[in-house]
């Protein structure tokens, strides 16, 4: 049987300064396609008001949801920045989800099964528990 395991990381310096690398990188890139997607946009108005064109307007329509797409991730990044800079050292938080292969028989512990959590420090596996030590 697959189930849930949590992975949770230790909020340390390297952690928010790694977070804080990949999440600069992102965003220039984010920047970076958003000036591509606004010079595309001035190009789609110039040839639309040279001549009437429903594939121009359906083009402007998908570049700007793009663009909105694109904006909303960059204040979901800058968010996370401020989140993880003002969290205590030692805290854990919930990085990601993966799933487990195991095998189950009558008497196994259903809570051992889906209360089961991998902790990261600074990249590497520190501990693997039974239970959700943020849950008290």
């Amino acid at each position: 049987m697959k189930h849930p395991v949590a992975v949770l990381v230790r909020v340390t310096e390297e952690f928010r300064r790694e977070t804080q690398e990949t999440a600069e990188r992102e965003i220039a890139e984010i920047e970076e396609l958003l000036g591509q997607i606004d010079s595309r946009r001035e190009q789609i108005e110039v040839g639309m008001a040279e001549r009437a064109s429903s594939a121009g307007e359906e083009a402007g329509r998908v570049l700007d949801e793009r663009r909105q797409e694109m904006e909303n991730r960059l204040a979901d990044l800058r968010m996370q920045v401020r989140y993880i800079e003002q969290m205590p050292d030692g805290e854990l938080m919930q990085q990601a989800t993966v799933e487990a292969e195991a095998e189950i028989e009558p008497g196994t512990s259903w809570d051992d099964l889906v209360g089961t959590c991998i902790i990261v420090e600074d990249g590497q596996v520190v501990q693997i528990t039974r239970e959700d030590p943020r849950s008290g």
